[in-house]
């Protein structure tokens, strides 16, 4: 009875108004969602009770005694939306609180972002050839590059020159006369400017139509009619007794009017209307002007009117920075100097020619500046000569390089010499031309051979649809380092990454030479040092022990290359350790090295009958790698991960800027065993994605590296060394 009635008279002291606080006394209360906490504070180890109530009833009455610290909490649950008053008793003392637990509105599940798409619809003249379909748009897609992801991903076959759509599903301009092709509209508009410089945004509707006159038919009429100088110009060219003389003076009238126009030019809006247009008709022109003119004086006047019309079309750069604009004015003057090249190879006069290559290897420089401001920051600016060579038919291709252009472009500085004409392109390091071509010049052709001519035995390994290309060169020279090459390949294959190119030798025998398939131009490139015939098909190698392996996919896809090879039939050995000698054989394979060029090497222990004394000495003498000491290269010791990194950064030292800060490594636990020598390598790997760390915080750079690693690594920079 004592202890209800010393609880009873407890509560009561609660109840009843106080005016005096304990001094230091503060009450404070935390809510979080229905759960609430009042926090009192005041002197230690003193009792207090709490009383929390809305006035109707008590919802919350408790006691205990502060701590060393004077502190005491009581934890409670209160219905959300209310106010309550909480009375709290220290010691005898007591002070009122009101909290208020506000009530939370349920949040709403946070919806997917939905991709931004845009709609596709294609009719050509026998019909519908795509229904309207749905796409969607990644990161700085135009017109043409949604283009052909649809009809790459359909199956529909198509044809692309210079950024214009020329062909789709077999129906192609000019097959319903003169007047007829293919438009395209955005939201019912026909935009007057190739696809490839305009950029789509979500919802936008795409149509391509064929027209057969002009797009009257498709609802399309031009606000600026192409000019009456470029038809009076394409009409005296169908005019057979048209004179040298008359051509010529059309000519320099032409090239005048290019000169004016571009003048005109002010801003981006400006090329947007008639300019590039116009710029490709007159490249047509020249064209057609290189197949009439016969005389050394006309071929000299027009070929400086064609290096004057490239310098104007590369002006119109400096109006843009629109990457998908830029894009496409880069193609006109890669045509542009390609012509000019066509018109030099017809002249005698050397110091008619050497003013001429002057031209447009500055033309190029140009061109090079430009293209250098939209690359990733990551890559080193690299002199390239870019040309577009014209061709007569479809089936041969020509690259001819006078003597006196090769010695210019190394004057000015070109490292790379990057030359397409037709079903050929070639990029051709400087440094792998000597002395007869600087001379003699180079010639460089290709076409296309007859599979039928080939015994059956052959015939069976090129598929549909694998075009043979035999390619040849004049002095038949091999190249000191290896050149980029590229071919058609227009067959059916499951994953681009295995189309691979195919050497088909001298006795018969058909050998995998590597290749990276671009399927936006259908064409297959490959490092070679010599030329040959080729054709390549998709192929993937198979091995019993990497069914299951997480590297399965980039094994195959490298040793259908070629590239690396099993143990031994049907076996991989992925996890097995791999030696420095085998990691340099894999990089030079790669990089196209074949013969070793005489190179020889200070190592003791590498010798001339040892089978990587060829890989070793070309990387060695290219310082892509070096040796454990001045005589010792340790060719069968295993290769640790921090001197595969090593070697990966001298192969790319070229393509990318190095990474010097390597704050980026410092995140790895075991930053500190990375050699010093390899921190700069390590860290550009890691920023390239092409090593990565072991595991969670784990670089692990003198752990050995295996078989599968290396696959890897090798996997990953393969495309990035031909670009």
């Amino acid at each position: 009875m004592r202890g209800k009635l010393i609880s009873f008279l407890m509560i009561l002291a609660l109840l009843l108004p106080s005016f005096a606080f304990a001094a230091g006394l503060t009450v404070d209360y935390e809510v979080d969602g229905a759960r609430v906490s009042v926090i009192v504070r005041g002197e230690s180890y003193k009792p207090v009770s709490i009383v929390i109530g809305d006035g109707s009833r008590k919802h919350y009455i408790d006691q205990k005694e502060t701590d060393a610290s004077g502190q005491a909490v009581f934890n409670t649950y209160l219905e959300q939306g209310n106010e309550y008053e909480c009375t709290v008793n220290l010691d005898g003392i007591n002070q009122t609180k009101t909290i208020v637990v506000e009530k939370e509105e349920p949040e709403e599940p946070e919806q997917p972002e939905k991709p931004a798409v845009a709609y596709i619809y294609i009719k050509g003249y026998e019909g519908v050839i795509l229904p309207k379909t749905e796409v969607e748009i990644k990161k700085g897609d135009t017109v043409l590059s949604i283009t052909r992801r649809v009809l790459d991903s359909k199956g529909i076959d198509f044809r692309i020159r210079s950024g214009y759509v020329v062909g789709i599903d077999g129906q192609n301009e000019f097959d319903k006369g003169p007047t007829s092709g293919w438009m395209f509209s955005v939201n019912g508009d026909f935009p007057g400017i190739g696809p490839g410089s305009v950029t789509v945004e979500d919802g936008d509707y795409i149509q391509w139509l064929y027209t057969t006159n002009l797009g009257e038919d498709i609802g399309n009429i031009y606000e600026e009619p192409r000019k009456e100088i470029i038809d009076d110009a394409l009409a005296l060219l169908d005019d057979k007794n048209a004179s040298e003389k008359e051509i010529i003076d059309m000519v320099k009238n032409i090239t005048d009017y290019i000169v004016d126009m571009v003048n005109s030019v002010k801003s981006k809006d400006d090329i947007k209307k008639a300019v590039l247009r116009d710029l490709k008709d007159v490249n047509d022109i020249f064209l057609k002007v290189l197949a009439r003119l016969k005389s050394e004086d006309a071929i000299n006047s027009a070929s400086a009117n064609s290096a004057r019309v490239a310098e104007m079309a590369a002006r119109l750069l400096g109006y843009t920075d629109e990457e998908a604009s830029i894009t496409e004015i880069s193609s006109v003057v890669k045509e542009s100097i390609g012509i000019t090249l066509a018109f030099v190879n017809k002249m005698s006069d050397e110091s008619k020619m050497e003013k001429i290559i002057d031209d447009i290897l500055d033309v190029a420089l140009e061109l090079n500046k430009k293209l250098h401001q939209i690359q990733s920051d990551n890559l080193q600016p690299e002199q390239r000569f870019y040309a577009a060579i014209p061709q007569e038919n479809e089936e041969n291709a020509e690259i001819n390089l006078p003597g006196i252009f090769i010695g210019k472009a190394t004057e000015k500085g070109f490292k790379k010499l990057d030359i397409s004409s037709g079903i050929l392109t070639a990029v051709l390091p400087v440094e792998s031309l000597n002395d007869i071509h600087e001379k003699q010049g180079l010639k460089i052709t290709a076409k296309k051979a007859d599979k039928e001519a080939l015994p059956e035995s052959l015939q069976d390994q090129i598929p549909d649809g694998s075009i043979l290309i035999e390619i040849t060169e004049a002095s038949g020279q091999r190249f000191s380092h290896p050149i980029e090459v590229g071919i058609p390949f227009e067959g059916k294959y499951n994953d681009e990454t295995a189309v691979t190119v195919f050497w088909l030798k001298e006795d018969g025998s058909v050998q995998a030479v590597g290749g990276i398939y671009d399927p936006a131009s259908k064409t297959a490139r490959f490092f070679t040092t010599h030329f040959s015939t080729y054709f390549a098909k998709e192929s993937v190698a198979d091995f019993e022990d990497t069914k299951d392996h997480w590297a399965r996919k980039e094994i195959g896809a490298l040793a259908g290359k070629g590239i690396i090879k099993g143990k031994s039939e049907g076996i991989f050995d992925p996890d097995a350790n791999i030696t420095r000698a085998e990691f340099v054989a894999l990089m030079t394979r790669a990089m196209g090295y074949g013969e070793n060029h005489g190179y020889t090497v200070p190592f003791m222990d590498v010798r001339e009958n040892d089978w990587y004394y060829n890989p070793i000495a070309i990387a060695y003498n290219e310082g892509l790698v070096n040796g454990k000491s001045a005589t010792e290269f340790d060719p069968n010791g295993k290769i640790t991960r921090q001197e595969m990194a090593k070697i990966i950064s001298n192969i790319m030292k070229d393509k990318f800027h190095s990474q010097e800060k390597v704050d980026n490594l410092k995140a790895f636990k075991d930053f500190e065993e990375i050699a010093s020598w390899a921190r700069e390598s390590a860290a550009l790997c890691l920023r390239e994605k092409i090593i990565g760390g072991i595991s969670e915080g784990v670089f692990a750079p003198l752990e050995n590296a295996t078989r599968a690693q290396a696959a890897t690594v090798l996997y990953r920079i393969y495309g990035l060394l031909i670009k």
